[in-house]
């Protein structure tokens, strides 16, 4: 491999930043890699265009290639539906979704009628010139949807390409002669029945119906044939394309059965070519048209078919096929010799056996080739029976690498573990070593047909380890077992090597088709200079991790919760912040340094979470937004916004009676539940009887309407007029705004919080400190927090400080100032101060996940009271915003779970234990699961506090404890005594995630479910998992909603809390003796002996590593250590 070069391109200082497209060049900064760039670009690549005769234009190496390498990147120069398509959009390109009703049709085009998904897709720039060709011509399109055949594959999308390829040398005439330059194989084509019936169909439609005589009959027939010969096939199943383009660059790459390259597509369908594995300088660059299981005359046979060439690479060329005699078949004579063909590159050669002179003719040889194929495709491949059945009776004709036994073996890797009734668990100890034979064949086969790196590869071993664990689980011997674990680890470490590179590579072109310059985190000096202030924010003398920002795509549906802790906790990443658009299935992550921005690239590229291959790239720093407002303002591209008002921007429906209030909110939710019971019962039809019975019973009013929040976060700013204020923001700054408005007009503020902000107010206008201004991140005074008891009449400030521009001395004086200020007479005439905190709030440091408090006068906690109980309150800590309200709804939840003394109640996300402690004295025992340390430190706090002893806390993840927690019930259980077990969950915004859906659901002792939601729009998700039909994913009975209530956390707004009572119908449950027999052991088996020292941290070094294989989305064998 060549060595990396050590000196900057432009000044020779040392240097190690790489140039991210070719790699041949460093720079000791990003300024002189923007400066070099001009010289540069044109040698930025790893590739050259060659020709010869045999292969024509293809590229080779200019230098060595390590293995994952991006090779190139590149845009479709037209793109189109497939010759026959399913209904397909011609604006978005996703296949179409049947309509509501069946008697529906799909959206037409208003012009043309082609099949759209809506109008948005009717003006899009792919269809807007050949819509108006069409409509010209008075040309209507007759595809209307079939509810028989909703997937009917329609032929007249064969002209659309075509007609997008002859526009093409109009709008684009530089794209046009790179696609005419092409090779087209029409001679060939044109004697063959496909040509003979597009000659007829879209010549006349072309010419005649369009009007587009000025092309030439053989023009057109050979733009088709350039098409046939070059288009690639762009997949993305997650968008419903399905689509074929052309990409001049990549379509200059040569093939080769045996690759050196693969490729895939991005978001944006451009095409990517990595390198499967390390490439010499010289190689020429391939990739593969065919399947590597396939035989040498097969794969010719479809190669000449498609693309109308014949192959000769060394596979083709070998007799053997690389020593794998894919394409043999044993010599019916002598028994022992495989008949091989005397010249592979002649389909008509004879076939000969290697040790006697038996010779049989092509045509035989294939007929009989044909035939096995057939018979493969008829067999029944739900089921392992059927497959080796056809390995059984073909055993004496077809050896083991035959092409056929191959395809068939490779189906049965599959089936055994995965197919039903065939599952890991369920598995003999025979067809489990079958599986591991199986795989350990075909991996040695990998290495001689599937060049490298290879998706082929990585799903064997990841079956193979699967299947490792099983048999190492089921072992008597210590040792043996941890022999087998050990061989699992291996096979896990190779497994993450391979899926980290899988879809791209850690060097990502940064905007190619906007700039065409490798430079990740450096944005065009041109936009950089138009853009003037926006980007002043990067210059200042202080830290923003913008630099440092790279974009995560395709991360399907996420929680930035679970999002953050795959990035610290799994991956060990040190990130900064992390920002997702809502509904979008990419997020922005931020780092403190060029190192953790590389890392993260290498690390999240390829790697797989929750199903999705995730797809890592440089991101260039955000603009300013308050900037840039402005200046849109200043430039008359957008007119300034009307600022809303302190009411208008926090309690939107103060200005309506609570009466009225409380019928919207019941419409609002009863619309909401009618929304998800016509969802169940369209995915469950066996609920349709428990959602006959289903109630709702309404909204339940606030105790207490005004004054109710008992904790409020005041920002310090300034008003329209430029008066320091300390109240809340009207707006965010990525909106462009930074005005503050007073507070005191607001209902749901209790006078003590409005006195607090007057009276920081006060100090603030008065101090030599300023009022922190984000535009430029100056001054001081940030926020204030405040929290009340209405209980105790306490109220604790915590005021939040700036200190990035502050000296140590000086943040010591501004302590002081706050602490002597609230300690004045004066200011404690009305309310008093009883807890005061200074809070540091500026840039975290890697790994802070909170700003530090310092405590300076008064108590360190509040206390206040829910359903008669105490609880201590820290000044960080999470607690009901409405006190009062917060009593009625946990005894709707009680009232809803209907505990009795028998009843164990399980509290999922039981944060400070609020909840559990409610239920405890109508319980025989409360279990909760908080995944935070601090909280269960709270809650068995507050448990003792209250003298209450029947509750027991775990700090993890729920979905891990859920089963521990419900074997504690159990085990507590009385002999013949039937179990009677609840389950709480009060989740964060966002849900609970799947993982804990299903361990709720697989645990069949649960039986009933209260659910309390403080967001019902987002949980609605989880309701439905809970109730969709028993799947491989959600085992066990489902949960029915049976009766629901909601209670007006916070009145004059538009949110609503929700408690749903859910259950599921009893089955028989296990007799005395086979529960016990089943808690006498693990999930593993391993409390059959005594595990030794080594074995546990093995054990736990597999755990850490399938944990961190795990968001790639591979179902591996349940492996946790209970």
């Amino acid at each position: 491999m060549m060595t990396p070069p050590t000196r900057c391109a432009l000044c020779q200082a040392r240097a190690t930043q790489l140039c991210a497209a070719c790699r041949n060049v460093v720079y000791c900064c990003r300024e002189h890699q923007k400066e070099h760039w001009k010289q540069h670009k044109q040698e930025c690549k790893c590739f050259e265009v060659d020709s010869n005769e045999l292969l024509g234009r293809h590229l080779r190496a200019t230098r060595d290639i390590r293995m994952g390498e991006q090779i190139l990147r590149e845009a479709p120069v037209v793109l189109g539906p497939k010759v026959a398509s399913p209904p397909i959009c011609l604006g978005c390109h996703r296949n179409l979704l049947p309509p509501k009703k069946r008697s529906d049709n799909f959206y037409k085009c208003s012009s043309c009628s082609w099949p759209m998904c809506s109008r948005e897709c009717e003006q899009s720039s792919y269809h807007q010139e050949e819509c108006r060709l069409m409509a010209a011509s008075n040309f209507q399109s007759k595809i209307n949807y079939n509810p028989v055949e909703p997937e009917l594959k329609e032929s007249a999308y064969c002209v659309i390409m075509l007609l997008r390829c002859l526009q093409l040398k109009k709008s684009n005439p530089a794209e046009f002669a790179r696609l005419s330059a092409l090779e087209d194989h029409l001679k060939e084509r044109l004697e063959t029945p496909l040509y003979q019936v597009l000659r007829a169909n879209l010549i006349t439609f072309i010419k005649t119906v369009l009007g587009l005589r000025e092309w030439p009959e053989m023009e057109i027939l050979r733009i088709a044939a350039i098409l046939d010969t070059n288009a690639f096939e762009v997949r993305q199943n997650s968008e419903r394309r399905k689509v074929r383009a052309i990409f001049p660059g990549g379509a200059m790459i040569a093939h080769d059965c045996v690759p050196n390259l693969r490729h895939r597509f991005d978001d944006d369908m451009n095409i990517v070519f990595l390198a499967k594995r390390n490439i010499a300088k010289g190689e020429i660059l391939s990739i593969s048209y065919t399947q590597a299981l396939r035989s040498t005359i097969q794969r010719r046979l479809h190669l000449k078919q498609v693309k109308c060439f014949d192959c000769a690479c060394a596979r083709c060329s070998d007799p053997t096929e690389l020593d794998t005699f894919a394409g043999s078949r044993m010599c019916e004579k002598c028994k022992v010799g495989k008949l091989i063909s005397v010249n592979p590159l002649q389909n008509a050669a004879s076939w000969k056996c290697q040790l006697c002179n038996v010779v049989k003719g092509a045509k035989e040889v294939l007929t009989q080739d044909a035939q096995l194929q057939q018979e493969i495709e008829a067999l029944d491949k739900t089921t392992p029976e059927a497959l080796e059945d056809f390995l059984y009776r073909h055993r004496v004709e077809l050896h083991e690498t035959n092409t056929h036994v191959l395809q068939v073996k490779y189906a049965l890797t599959q089936l055994y573990g995965n197919a039903p009734g065939f599952s890991m668990e369920e598995l003999s100890e025979k067809s489990l070593q079958r599986k591991v034979d199986l795989c350990e064949e075909l991996l040695q086969l990998s290495n001689l047909i599937d060049g490298g790196w290879s998706i082929f590869r990585g799903n064997l071993l990841i079956d193979l380890e699967d299947a490792v664990v099983t048999q190492a689980l089921r072992l008597e011997d210590a040792a043996e077992c941890e022999a087998k674990l050990r061989i699992a680890a291996e096979l896990l470490q190779e497994i993450g090597s391979i899926m980290k590179h899988e879809p791209e590579m850690q060097h990502n072109v940064k905007n190619e088709e906007k700039s065409d310059q490798p430079i990740d985190s450096v944005a065009n000096i041109e936009e950089v200079e138009k853009a003037g202030n926006e980007f002043e924010y990067l210059e200042r003398n202080e830290f923003t991790s913008e630099i440092f920002k790279i974009e995560v795509k395709n991360l399907g549906y996420f929680g930035i919760g679970e999002f953050k802790k795959l990035l610290k906790n799994t991956l060990k990443l040190d990130i900064t912040k992390i920002k997702s658009p809502t509904h979008k299935e990419f997020a922005f992550v931020c780092f403190r340094s060029q190192e953790d921005q590389q890392r993260a690239l290498e690390t999240l590229n390829g790697y797989k979470w929750k199903g999705k291959v995730l797809k890592a790239l440089a991101a260039k720093a955000s603009a300013d937004p308050l900037h840039k407002r402005r200046g849109e303002e200043q430039t008359g591209e957008s007119k300034p916004k009307r600022q809303r008002t302190a009411v208008e921007a926090t309690c939107p429906l103060a200005g309506m009676p609570y009466e009225q209030q409380l019928e919207q909110k019941t419409e609002e939710m009863a619309a909401l539940l009618k929304k998800y019971t016509q969802e169940l019962r369209r995915l469950n039809a066996a609920a349709k009887p428990h959602l006959d019975k289903f109630q709702f019973n309404g909204v339940l009013a606030s105790p207490n309407v005004e004054g109710y929040r008992n904790k409020n976060e005041f920002t310090v700013g300034k008003n329209a007029a430029g008066e320091i204020i300390v109240g809340f923001r009207l707006g965010s700054y990525s909106d462009g705004s930074v005005e503050v408005a007073d507070v005191q007009q607001l209902p749901h503020l209790p006078a003590q919080a409005k006195w607090a902000a007057l009276s920081f107010q006060q100090l603030v206008r008065q101090s030599k400190f300023k009022p922190f201004n984000p535009v430029g991140n100056l001054g001081h005074f940030r926020q204030l927090m405040v929290r009340t008891s209405s209980a105790t009449g306490e109220l604790m400030l915590v005021a939040g400080i700036y200190s990035s521009n502050l000296s140590e001395a000086e943040q010591l004086e501004l302590q002081q100032e706050l602490k002597t200020f609230f300690e004045l007479p004066e200011q404690n005439e009305n309310y008093k101060c009883t807890s005061l905190y200074y809070q540091d709030v500026k840039h975290r440091e890697a790994g802070q996940m909170i700003n530090p408090v310092t405590h300076l006068s008064g108590s360190t906690h509040i206390t206040d009271t829910i359903q008669g109980l105490q609880f201590r309150i820290s000044p960080l800590a999470f607690f009901q915003i409405n006190t009062e309200g917060a009593s009625v709804l946990y005894q709707q939840a009680i009232d809803l779970a209907a505990p009795t003394q028998d009843t164990t109640m399980l509290d999922i996300c039981c944060g400070t234990g609020t909840i559990a402690l409610a239920f405890a004295k109508h319980c025989k025992q409360v279990l909760g699961v908080e995944i935070v340390p601090d909280a269960i430190k709270d809650a068995e706090y507050n448990a003792e506090a209250n003298g209450i002893k029947n509750c027991k806390f775990f700090a993890g993840n729920a979905d891990d404890y859920i089963k521990s927690m419900v074997r504690e019930a159990l085990y507590g259980q009385e002999p013949g005594k039937p179990v009677d077990l609840i389950a709480v969950v009060d989740p964060p915004r966002a849900g609970l995630h799947n993982r804990s859906i299903a361990a709720i659901r697989s645990a069949s002792a649960i039986k009933r479910l209260v659910y309390v939601s403080c967001n019902p729009n987002s949980a609605k998700r989880n309701f439905i998992e809970l109730a969709r039909p028993e799947s491989k994913q959600y085992k066990g009975e489902p949960f029915y909603p049976k009766s629901a209530v909601a209670v007006d956390m916070f009145p004059h707004t538009s949110h609503t809390e929700l408690v749903i009572l859910f259950e599921r119908e009893s089955k028989t449950m296990p007799t005395e003796a086979n529960r016990l027999q089943h808690l006498q052991r693990d999930d593993f088996g391993l409390s059959r002996y005594a595990l030794s020292v080594s074995l546990w941290l093995l054990i736990t070094m597999l755990s850490s590593i399938r944990g961190s294989l795990s968001g790639c989305g591979y179902d591996f064998h349940c492996f946790k250590l209970i």
